[in-house]
């Protein structure tokens, strides 16, 4: 799970979803540089970091125009929209 937030402060149920994800709790700052955490945005570089090739599958949930960004990214990975979930709010 790769989850973008300003700052940690931000981060929502960070040690619930730590225990669930485990390493697999991506966080990235956009405001905050800190050991440990990647910085800037939810990135083309960084899903591609993160991915694994056994979960073909992307679900993308937030905003309109931030899903939109990470949407036409993975598009440009050469993921087929079927394995592009969206959920905007």
């Amino acid at each position: 799970m790769i989850f973008g937030n300003q700052t940690k402060k931000d981060i929502f149920l960070e040690s619930v979803l730590t225990d669930y994800f485990g390493s697999n709790f991506i966080n990235v700052l956009s405001q905050e540089n800190i050991q440990g955490y990647e910085n800037g945005h939810i990135s083309k570089e960084i899903i591609q970091k993160y991915s694994k090739d056994e979960y073909p599958y992307y679900y993308i949930c937030g905003p309109e125009k931030m899903t939109d960004s990470i949407e036409s990214q993975i598009s440009s990975m050469g993921v087929s929209a079927g394995y592009i979930v969206r959920e905007r709010f």
